[in-house]
């Protein structure tokens, strides 16, 4: 009652001031509101905007891979500007077309090659600008990539590294409300992710770059363990997979007319190319006869069919010489994964292992020859008398310890010094290396033939007793008094001593001394043996 009694007063008398007062507020209140709603409404696609930058900021701030960030910049891309398709697409220069590399809403074994001239991506790429198309099926150049719903509009954005446009991003099927600011908004991006994209580029080419060197120091340590051709070449395949990523490493050598190919040393132990020995032989083989200097780069077998066979799991192969003074017919191969495609830089890589492995070859080769003219002596090229020595403790301490028999021969060359006062020091040196060919020639791998010292030649004979010793000897005798050493006679006299257990090495060359002494006393070229062998 008193409600409407106040109403009643308020009709009757007017309203208050303050009451007034109060209405106005509120109206002024309510028209404020109004103008915020209509202000924030028209913000809301800067508000996108924002959010879009906001958001691949920190994508291009953590990503620390090349797919990683592409595959991320166009998720956030399309979220942003509600789109239904997304995809990037990269340019192949040998085909002139660009190859679909990764995307949403589409079947990438379906989607063809996109020839560059005369369609809308190759325009987008060609220009180097953003190209917004509203009404997308109308535009003539535009290609069907079979989705479901068709695409009906889209927005092309250039992908730019080092100055030069490598690929197109593809955003279809966005709120055409936006479309205007989704271009604009894509023109500013597009800058930023090709930026973002050559810093990942660096990054991987610093962390490729500062592996390799990782790698090749690596190689040139383990190359240092061995003096040994095939070890060396068999560490290198084992090392290269850490240089460059590879399912395979080869090292191969080509005869003088390429006719036959050897395998050195793979790795995995029987690796191959292709399916089995002779397809393996066959490719090497077709390698060589085409890329005669033997560098090989093929970014993709399955594409050129000469390379090719059925194994999905290899994409890449290269292949450089290993470049040595005297020979460069052998070479370092690798074949690279399904996920890879090898480039000039990988032949860059290989051939710097290549050099450092033909170093290393070359040094060992180097160091073999300096240990055999420690080892082996200049004129006859037989073991000298240190290394016999040494040898014949090892048998004599070897025949201790299994009890086996072990026989040593003394041979002089009878009448040497007339030889040498008669026809001249030269024909001495022709009869002594013919001796020391015939010895080279009857020994048993077993045995051991060394040049003793200036006429003399001995021989140790493992696991032979004294009968068998004694026959061996004489059949060296008649081979060398039978040679015609150009119409010159030559003879030996041989001493023959077995060892006895416990004696020393002095004691067991003295008395092949002394046998060998009695068997010139006896009148030259025949064999004697040390009294009880």
């Amino acid at each position: 009652m008193a409600f409407s009694l106040a109403n009643l007063a308020r009709q009757w008398f007017g309203a208050s001031d303050q009451e007034k007062t109060a209405e106005a507020q509120c109206q002024r209140l309510s028209e404020t509101l109004a103008s915020y709603k209509t202000e924030l409404q028209g913000q809301a696609p800067y508000k996108m905007e924002r959010d879009l930058f906001f958001s691949l900021t920190t994508i291009f701030g953590q990503a620390k891979d090349f797919d990683e960030l592409l595959k991320k910049a166009l998720e956030s891309l399309a979220r942003h500007l509600k789109a239904r398709y997304y995809a990037i697409f990269w340019h192949n220069p040998e085909k002139k077309s660009l190859e679909f590399r990764h995307g949403k809403g589409y079947q990438a074994v379906s989607i063809p090659s996109i020839p560059v001239a005369g369609s809308l991506l190759g325009r987008c790429l060609t220009r180097n600008e953003v190209l917004l198309f509203p009404t997308l099926l109308s535009e003539p150049g535009h290609c069907d990539l079979k989705q479901h719903p068709a695409e009906y509009n889209a927005l092309y954005a250039p992908i730019v590294l080092s100055g030069k446009a490598m690929g197109v991003v593809s955003i279809s099927n966005f709120d055409p409300v936006i479309a205007p600011l989704a271009r604009e908004a894509l023109t500013m991006v597009s800058p930023l992710l090709s930026a973002s994209l050559e810093r990942i580029l660096y990054f991987e080419e610093s962390h490729r770059s500062r592996r390799s060197l990782d790698a090749v120091y690596s190689i040139a340590r383990a190359l240092e363990e061995t003096l040994d051709e095939k070890a060396i070449l068999e560490k290198a395949c084992q090392e290269l997979p850490k240089l460059l990523p590879s399912t395979a490493a080869f090292a191969v050598r080509r005869g003088e007319l390429n006719d036959e190919i050897d395998t050195l040393a793979v790795f995995p132990e029987k690796a191959l190319l292709g399916n089995n020995e002779v397809s393996h032989q066959t490719l090497l083989r077709n390698l060589f006869t085409v890329f005669t200097d033997g560098t090989v780069l093929i970014p993709d077998i399955h594409v050129d069919r000469r390379w090719a066979w059925p194994d999905s799991s290899v994409r890449s192969l290269a292949m450089v010489p290993i470049r040595m003074r005297k020979d460069s017919r052998t070479a370092l191969m690798v074949l690279g994964p399904a996920t890879e495609t090898y480039s000039k830089g990988t032949l860059n890589l290989l051939g710097i292992a290549a050099s450092q492995v033909g170093l290393t070859l070359e040094r060992a080769a180097h160091f073999r020859v300096q240990e055999n003219l420690a080892r082996c002596d200049g004129l006859t090229g037989l073991l000298n008398h240190r290394v016999f020595q040494e040898t014949l403790r090892k048998e004599i301490e070897r025949t201790t310890r299994y009890g086996n028999a072990l026989s040593f021969i003394l041979l002089d060359v009878d009448h040497f010094k007339k030889f040498n006062d008669t026809y001249g020091h030269p024909v001495g040196d022709q009869i002594l290396k013919r001796v020391a060919e015939h010895l080279t020639k009857a020994r048993r791998a077993t045995d051991h033939a060394f040049r003793y010292g200036g006429e003399e030649f001995c021989l140790l004979l493992p696991e032979t007793g004294l009968a068998d010793a004694a026959k061996f000897g004489e059949r060296v005798r008649l081979i060398i008094a039978g040679d015609n050493h150009d119409g010159l006679q030559v003879t030996v006299s041989l001493g023959l001593a077995t060892y006895r257990a416990g004696e020393s090495p002095v004691s067991l060359v003295d008395r092949a001394d002394k046998a060998m002494y009695q068997a010139k006393q006896d009148g030259r070229n025949r064999l004697c043996a040390s009294g009880g062998g």
